[in-house]
């Protein structure tokens, strides 16, 4: 090689290769029953701002099934400390081939027993921010 050849030329730096990290494939195992269960992400979910001691708290929740073959089974919220969560469980036939279509969902969820103060109410599964409930 000749002098300006050497002085002139760029070599390519290698750069240091990244494992690549596969995302995560949530397994479904069936029940005893044969079905798959699975808690559904929630996408949307409307909830009142302020309510009274003693009254029923209703969330409308909002999504989509993965597939035309899931159906609801049921729903539930909880309470921990300070924060209100809910989920929408669905279920389908293990080794039930459906076509890959979003099939809507949209539910009331009904909790009772809520004492005076401030709760924060979100989904389990969903990119929902949280929204602040008072009881009075």
């Amino acid at each position: 090689m000749s002098f300006f050849r050497r002085l002139f030329s760029k070599k390519k730096k290698e750069k240091p290769k990244r494992p690549v990290q596969k995302p995560k494939k949530e397994i479904l195992k069936p029940n005893k029953d044969g079905m798959v269960v699975k808690v559904m992400p929630i996408e949307k979910f409307n909830a009142p701002k302020i309510i009274k001691e003693g009254e029923v708290l209703k969330i409308q929740a909002m999504g989509h099934f993965t597939s035309a073959g899931w159906k609801l089974k049921e729903t539930y919220a909880k309470v921990k400390d300070d924060k209100i969560i809910f989920a929408v469980i669905g279920h389908m036939k293990a080794n039930m081939m459906s076509a890959q279509v979003l099939k809507k969902f949209d539910t009331v969820i009904q909790l009772a027993g809520l004492k005076k103060g401030i709760y924060y109410i979100k989904p389990e599964k969903g990119r929902m921010d949280q929204t602040q409930l008072t009881v009075e």
